[in-house]
């Protein structure tokens, strides 16, 4: 599972999708670099909806852009 966050700048639809263009890009990395079956990588966006930081601060909002892989059985 690749998940794409975002920081809470701009409007909560366009951080939704830039979400997921992020997990998507990891995604297609790790199936067309590294071989990993398309069936077995899927990609969602959060969106700003599970922050890690405060995003009052720059510090917070940047580690709130992140994209993460987990790995599930």
């Amino acid at each position: 599972m690749v998940e794409g966050h975002t920081d809470s700048v701009g409007p909560a639809a366009f951080n939704l999708q830039l979400s997921l263009i992020r997990a998507e890009k990891v995604r297609r990395t790790l199936i067309e670099r590294y071989g990993v079956s398309a069936e077995r990588v899927e990609a969602r966006g959060f969106g700003e909806s599970l922050p890690q930081a405060d995003n009052s601060t720059p510090e917070g909002r940047q580690k709130n852009r992140r994209v993460l892989v987990r790995l599930l059985r």
